[in-house]
C-alpha cells in the first residue's frame, strides 16, 4: 500500500514538473499605404523559421522550469500571410516558381522574461533576414528590433503579446517599405 501511494505521488510530481507550451496569439497588424510599386511583376515568396525552438515567449524563474509559449499558428505562416497580402496590394504577382525570389528567414523571435517574486524584466528580440534573388544577383538585408520592459509583480501576458505583435508589424513594415528591396525586385 505504501509503495502504491509513493508511486502515485511520484507520478503526480513528475506530471506537475512537466512543462507543456501554452499558446500566444501572433497577429501583427500591418499599416502600410497601398501603392502600386511592382506593376504585375512575378516573384516567389518563401518564409522559413530558422530558430531552434518554436516558442516565442519564455518565462524564467530561479530554480523552476521555464514556461514556454508557442504561437497559436506557426510564425512563418503568419509572416508569410502578411507579406503575401501586402505584396499583392503593391502589385506583385506571387507564384510558386519565378525568376525573382523573395526569401525571408526568421533568425530570432523571442520574448524572454526574468520573473522574480516581486518584479519582472522582459527583453524581446526579433530578427528577420531577407534575401532577394533577381536573375544572378542576390540582395541580403537583416532587420532587427529589440525592446525591453519591466515592472512590479508578474508580467502581463496580454501586454507582452501586444508588444510582440507591434514589434513584428513594425519589422514587416520595414521590409515592405525598404527602398533597396523595392528597387531590387523591380
Amino acid at each position: 500500500m505504501k509503495k502504491a501511494i509513493n508511486s502515485i505521488l511520484l507520478t503526480l510530481c513528475l506530471f506537475g514538473c512537466a512543462n507543456q507550451a501554452s499558446h500566444l496569439i501572433v497577429a501583427p497588424e500591418i499599416n502600410t499605404l497601398v501603392t502600386p510599386l511592382y506593376n504585375q511583376q512575378i516573384a516567389s515568396l518563401q518564409v522559413a523559421d530558422m530558430r531552434s525552438g518554436s516558442h516565442v515567449l519564455q518565462i524564467l524563474r530561479v530554480d523552476k522550469a521555464a514556461e514556454l509559449y508557442s504561437p497559436q499558428a506557426p510564425i512563418a505562416d503568419v509572416i508569410n500571410r502578411q507579406l503575401e497580402k501586402a505584396y499583392q496590394q503593391q502589385g506583385l504577382v506571387l507564384a510558386e516558381q519565378a525568376d525573382k525570389q523573395i526569401m525571408v528567414y526568421i533568425d530570432t523571435a523571442l520574448i524572454s522574461v526574468q520573473q522574480t517574486l516581486m518584479n519582472y524584466q522582459a527583453n524581446s528580440h526579433i530578427s528577420l533576414r531577407v534575401a532577394v534573388v533577381n536573375q544572378d544577383k542576390t540582395l541580403t538585408k537583416t532587420f532587427t528590433i529589440k525592446g525591453n520592459s519591466n515592472g512590479p509583480l508578474r508580467a502581463d501576458m496580454a501586454v507582452l503579446e501586444r508588444d510582440f505583435n507591434q514589434q513584428l508589424a513594425k519589422i514587416i513594415e520595414q521590409i515592405l517599405t525598404n527602398t533597396d528591396i523595392q528597387q531590387f525586385i523591380r
